[in-house]
């Protein structure tokens, strides 16, 4: 297994029958689902995009063309609107695929956030987590 530095992703090499390289690409960070009720956006240069979900070093994003992003393509203003809270900081394209139903989905890795932008994430993220997994209630 090798460790991917700049997006914490964990790749198994292995090899197909017809000797192609496969990648098993393994999240060493949860990512949270958004509600897709416009809420929670991100704005990247002067489009508005929804995002699909989020976590601790980046967010997912879907499109409608293949030609907007490329994979480590720098993105240097990024805007994300979070409960009315908005964070400014640059990002880097990670992967840019097919979601199978005529749309893309871009992974975008947070780079250059500063330390306030980064605990209130932190915040947001701590509290959909609770929303999403409630505590059991013991009888």
């Amino acid at each position: 297994m090798n460790q991917n530095e700049n997006n914490g992703s964990v790749r198994d090499k292995n090899t197909a029958e017809n000797g192609l390289e496969l990648l098993k690409i393994t999240r060493e960070s949860f990512r949270t689902p958004v509600s897709g009720a416009g809420t929670e956006t991100a704005q990247i240069d002067d489009q508005l995009f929804d995002i699909e979900n989020i976590g601790p070093s980046g967010i997912g994003i879907r499109v409608a063309q293949a030609d907007m992003f490329s994979v480590n393509q720098e993105l240097d203003s990024i805007q994300l609107v979070l409960e009315g809270n908005a964070f400014h900081f640059k990002g880097r394209v990670i992967h840019f695929s097919p979601d199978g139903a005529g749309k893309f989905l871009c992974g975008i890795e947070f780079v250059d956030m500063d330390r306030k932008s980064e605990e209130k994430l932190l915040e947001y993220l701590q509290k959909s987590r609770t929303e999403l997994f409630p505590k059991q209630r013991e009888d």
